[in-house]
């Protein structure tokens, strides 16, 4: 991504599952952390909205970053693993612990750089948008400030927004982002919609749609379930383990050709 090495305001809005973050997260790596550098200190900011969203993302980066022998930590109510004293290179982290972090922390924060804030979409028109602009523009001020007295060589600051498709990206970026372009790619994914009768005593239903897979040139399935003797038959059916989040996500598990993740009542996510 050519703009973020050059130190530009970004926001990427692209379908869901398109590589967003690491298009945003790879350039900002190689352009503030460098191979060879000497000093460990806190220089990109990775926000999310939800805890579950951050859970997964740490796990998905854990061994990449560790590659790029970046040091991560995570800062949530439910995970911790960010020092303030000692802090990690990249923090993973929720506007309202960001929030926190200013308050009580704020000299952790002198030397980021770059501030990513994904699933901005989900963000924007709510009250947690508008603490979210408080909560930046607080960055920028101790920044300056930081600049100003010595305790960062100056007051850059990078940001990238992150969002699925939307109708004024611009509009959208204003409120955020200070003079940011915006970069639109992909097309929205379309997804077939099929309900199927399941058996509380047998997964032969679900089997035998799932055999249909191939053929159909499908490699995923979200297996909504209505009612908990549905799930179990899902279990079984789709002869693998199934792990439920309790922020009401759970991972994209396969069993040989079929793919199924199930969950009650709530969404499933690959």
């Amino acid at each position: 991504m050519p703009l973020l090495l050059d130190g530009d305001n970004l926001i990427l809005a692209a379908p869901t599952a398109s590589g967003k973050t690491e298009a945003a997260l790879a350039p900002l790596i190689e352009r503030y952390l460098p191979a060879g550098r000497t000093e460990t200190q806190l220089t990109i900011l990775y926000l999310l909205p939800t805890r579950a969203l951050i859970a997964d993302l740490w796990r998905r980066l854990a061994t990449p970053l560790d590659v790029l022998r970046v040091a991560a930590a995570v800062k949530t109510h439910d995970l911790n693993t960010f020092n303030p004293t000692h802090p990690a290179e990249l923090l993973l982290t929720t506007p309202e612990s960001l929030d926190a972090l200013l308050a009580g922390h704020p000299k952790s924060l002198a030397q980021v750089r770059a501030v990513i804030i994904d699933e901005l979409h989900g963000l924007d028109g709510t009250v947690r948008g508008d603490q979210l602009r408080v909560v930046l523009n607080r960055l920028r001020h101790l920044r300056t400030y930081a600049g100003q007295v010595g305790d960062a060589a100056d007051a850059q600051l990078q940001y990238v927004g992150i969002s699925a498709t939307l109708a004024a990206p611009e509009t959208t970026a204003a409120r955020y982002l200070p003079a940011a372009q915006v970069v639109t790619a992909g097309q929205p994914r379309t997804a077939a919609l099929d309900e199927i009768a399941l058996d509380p005593g047998s997964p032969a239903a679900l089997l035998a749609y799932l055999d249909t897979f191939r053929a159909r040139g499908w490699r995923k399935a979200l297996v909504f379930a209505t009612a908990r003797r549905s799930r179990s038959v899902c279990d079984r059916g789709a002869g693998c383990e199934f792990r439920l989040w309790r922020g009401g996500f759970c991972p994209l598990l396969q069993s040989g050709t079929r793919t199924a993740p199930c969950h009650r009542g709530a969404i499933c996510r690959g």
